[in-house]
């Protein structure tokens, strides 16, 4: 902010650092001078110093807000050397006449009233010759006749340790009769301990690392404490033998475990000495600044073994006539620690490259993590390495190649073109061109892949098109005849066949075999005997849970390269990508208990950085593509909710319902109840679909059913086609029942069916039934129905990724109609809290695969749904 004004002139104008003009008249001034003189004094209250009533650090704490670090930190050298000298002082205030730092001979002149101050710099109203000024006046208390026109005193820095769990915490302080004020860090501050700071930091924390640096430098300081203790520091061990007296106060190892331990300094008590010593001369105490620089080291490979020696990262820094070398593993812990620098072998401070850190940090954390012990690393591993490359500007090795377009989020300008199977029929869209691209790199490094698209783009004939070698598919039992019917269809060059059936066996010459995860499972010891060269799970999903018998049967194959699909790979819980991963690429998210600790509630609670970073790390592994962003071709698809009514006998049974879930409360809020609960949640559901759900209840009609029944005569009419979809195959029942009494044809899928392959060619025939009777469970995933163009989903479930897939049966590739999705709703009931807890869901879907995780059915969300 400018400042204008004369310096003879009878008024002036002055400015606060909050930017604030004051105008002071010195005549006005001059008629109080007399009543003024009188009163001027310092008196001591609560160990604040006061003049003219004015607390004098009121004052100083503005200004150091508003003065930037290094503004500060030159206004501090500049009131050390005593370059600020008082002119003049009167009743209105002090002129100071201040040296400037460059050794000009040119001066600046800061006049200074009693709450406001100028400068004639032009720097600003927070210069450093206004806190060299505000510096001199707070070491003498802001007392007139303590800082006549004479050199001012030095000002004396004081450090104050304060224990701190595992650590210590270092303060440095200007001491002044005024008091004590906190310094702030700044890379060029002239004192050590505060150029070691962050910015702007007011606050060193002291681990190992850096402990013997610190200490050092504290070694003859006049005024160090410890948590408020007086302490000298010496550089010289403590030993005791037998029969030594020790003088003064010994601080022992439980009080002092970090300086006792680590430091090997003795810390004893004794009186400080106020003269000022080699650890107050800015000259003596100038800092070494040695910055560490990243290296690929990538060692010479061994004759015949090209993979004998593993490339490494390490960080240097100038050590005298060479350079000092710290390991990756170490300055990694230093920066998720807080660090900004680290002790040298050499005994030097050395300090981490924060800016490479934050945005290679997380990366090299991965590529430190995977080195196993006998010095190797899992092949997911190379993908980082390749990245650390390019951050390096490095030339990768041979293996490496093309690896580091997966890492960039342009990866698509970069990622090499694969050579398509020379039997392939189809002809690619072009996301699924990349797709395949995607794949066949990923496959050729041995690496597994989670292609996470859309449902409803193609995900299998991607997958068909990258296999190569002996594969195993492990798909919903649904959904087995599709990928029979497609493998033939679009890759006729390979022998394909289903291993599934009573008397099922390998067949020895198929290059695609298909089975079921319920197969998996109860052949589990035979197929991981079996060496295969891919295996692909479909609808991978179905090993969410990493401690169930299908995950681990999946875990168990052995095979070159993995692959997973999955339109929703995270249903949940963040636990589901966890066990996905660990199928895919053992140990790239670490131990399940290590990810739900670093990744699972910053995640939940919606910490970007840390979601973005575990994007980040993901991204190499996992494609994941929308419909409107690569299918906008594709008709619309229109979500509607239907709503009905309950008459009156239905809403005496709902009601009676949720008067006992009501008296469950208490129990549930005091932590018990659970199972109850869920089962109160599930009766309150199937009454708001149809009564006679309800165990003891025999109702003959359902005002949702008549609603449903209405909508299939109107579309149908029409020559439109229809899926009815619910979770409860006695609800379905009755639909069938008086679909049959409407004379309205259908067919019917759930888990009882048997041929599901006819089921599905029935309705996807140009003559087909127009309706289409689906268990979520049976057809949730993996059908194509793109035969119908409405969808009614009977009752809303808490997770709307299930009911998405629902939805993408109809509205995927291959549909050239408007698809209409209703969701059936009775008003003033769970349901409609349900949708409520869809919205909340989706918005937290915004994160990992999706972009998105959705937390799974928790107490509180329970208890919500119930009252």
């Amino acid at each position: 902010m400018a400042v204008t004004s004369a310096h003879s002139t009878d008024s002036a104008t002055f400015v606060r650092a909050d930017g604030v003009l004051t105008s002071h008249d010195r005549r006005t001034q001059e008629r109080g001078a007399a009543d003024a003189s009188a009163k001027t004094r310092a008196d001591r209250q609560d160990g604040a110093w006061y003049h003219r009533g004015r607390v004098f650090t009121e004052l100083l704490e503005p200004l150091h807000r508003a003065a930037t670090p290094a503004a500060w930190h030159r206004g501090l050298k500049l009131a050390r050397l005593g370059a600020a000298r008082v002119q003049a002082c009167d009743a209105g205030g002090w002129v100071f006449a201040i040296a400037r730092l460059a050794g000009s001979g040119v001066r600046a002149e800061v006049r200074w009233a009693w709450d406001a101050w100028r400068c004639d710099c032009g720097a600003g109203p927070a210069c450093e010759h206004v806190v060299a000024a505000a510096l001199v006046l707070h070491t003498a208390g802001g007392l007139l006749e303590q800082i006549g026109p004479q050199v001012a005193e030095a000002l004396k820095l004081g450090y104050r340790l304060q224990s701190a769990g595992d650590k210590l915490v270092l303060r440095v302080v200007a001491v002044g009769a005024g008091g004590e004020v906190v310094q702030k860090g700044a890379i060029d501050a002239d004192d050590p301990l505060l150029s070691a700071m962050p910015a702007g930091a007011e606050v060193l924390a002291i681990y190992p690392d850096i402990a013997e640096f610190v200490v050092a430098r504290l070694v003859g300081a006049f005024d160090v404490t410890l948590d408020g203790a007086p302490i000298a520091v010496e550089a010289a061990p403590l030993r005791v033998s037998t029969g030594a007296a020790i003088e003064g106060r010994t601080f022992v190892q439980s009080k002092l475990a970090l300086v006792g331990q680590v430091l090997r300094f003795v810390v004893r008590v004794e009186a400080a000495d106020s003269a000022q010593s080699p650890a107050d001369s800015p000259e003596a105490r100038e800092p070494e600044k040695r910055t560490l620089e990243p290296r690929w080291e990538a060692p010479p490979a061994q004759d015949g073994q090209p993979d004998a020696a593993e490339p490494e990262v390490t960080f240097r820094a100038p050590s005298g006539a060479g350079e000092t070398q710290v390991d990756a593993a170490r300055v990694v812990q230093a920066w998720r620690s807080g660090q900004y620098a680290l002790q040298a072998d050499d005994g030097g401070l050395v300090w981490l490259p924060r800016d490479w850190l934050e945005r290679y940090g997380p990366m090299l954390e991965q590529f430190v993590a995977a080195r196993r012990a006998d010095g190797k690393r899992p092949r997911w591993a190379r993908t980082a390495a390749a990245a650390l490359c390019e951050a390096l500007q490095v030339p990768p090795p041979p293996e490496l190649a093309g690896l580091a377009a997966l890492s960039r989020e342009e990866m698509w300008a970069t990622l090499p073109a694969a050579t398509l199977p020379a039997d392939l029929t189809a002809t690619l869209r072009d996301y699924q061109r990349r797709g395949v691209d995607w794949l066949s790199l990923l496959r050729d490094a041995g690496i597994g892949a989670l292609l996470a698209d859309d449902m409803g783009l193609g995900k299998t004939l991607q997958t068909l098109a990258a296999v190569r070698g002996r594969t195993l598919v492990v798909a919903p039992t649904s959904t087995l005849h599709n990928w029979l019917a497609e493998a033939r269809r679009f890759r006729p060059g390979l022998r394909a066949a289903l291993y599934h059936g009573p008397k099922r066996s390998l067949e020895p010459t198929a290059d695609v075999t298909i089975t079921s995860y319920a197969v998996l499972r109860l052949d589990r010891d035979k197929l991981s005997r079996e060496t295969w060269d891919t295996v692909v799970l479909d609808e991978a999903h179905a090993i969410k849970e990493p401690t169930t018998a299908t995950a681990s049967a999946a875990f168990g194959l052995r095979a070159g390269w993995r692959v997973a699909l999955s339109g929703t790979p995270v249903q949940n819980r963040l636990t589901e990508l966890w066990s996905l991963c660990h199928f895919l690429n053992p140990g790239l998210l670490g131990q399940l208990r290590e990810f739900v600790a670093g990744y699972g509630k910053a995640v939940e609670q919606g910490r970007a950085a840390r979601t973005a970073e575990l994007q980040a790390r993901l991204r190499p592994f996992v494609l994941r593509r929308r419909k409107q962003e690569v299918a906008p071709e594709l008709p619309p698809l229109t979500e509607i909710v239907l709503r009905c009514t309950l008459d009156a006998e239905e809403r005496r049974v709902y009601d009676g319902l949720r008067v006992a879930a009501e008296l469950e409360l208490p129990k549930l809020q005091s932590g018990g109840g659970m199972l109850e609960a869920l089962e109160l949640l599930l009766r309150l559901r199937q009454a708001a679909c149809h009564s006679a759900l309800v165990p003891g209840q025999e109702a003959t009609r359902s005002s949702k059913i008549e609603l449903l029944l209405a909508q299939l005569s109107e579309v149908t009419a029409a020559g439109h086609r229809a899926l009815v979809f619910s979770q409860w195959t006695s609800l379905l029942d009755l639909v069938e029942d008086a679909l049959t009494a409407a004379e309205l044809e259908h067919v019917r899928l759930d888990g009882a069916t048997e041929d599901r392959a006819g089921v599905v060619a029935r309705f996807q025939a140009e003559d087909g039934p127009p309706v289409m009777l689906i268990s979520l469970k049976a057809g949730g995933t993996g059908l194509n129905l793109t035969a119908a163009d409405y969808v009614y989903l009977l009752d809303p479930w808490w997770n709307p990724s299930i009911e998405d897939q629902a939805g993408a049966r109809a509205h995927r590739i291959g549909q050239s109609r408007p698809v209409f999705l209703h969701r059936l709703i009775a008003e003033d009931t769970v349901e409609e809290k349900i949708l409520e807890l869809h919205a909340r869901k989706r918005a937290l879907a915004q994160a990992t695969v999706d972009e998105g995780e959705v937390s799974s059915l928790g107490r509180e969300e329970l208890l919500e749904l119930l009252r």
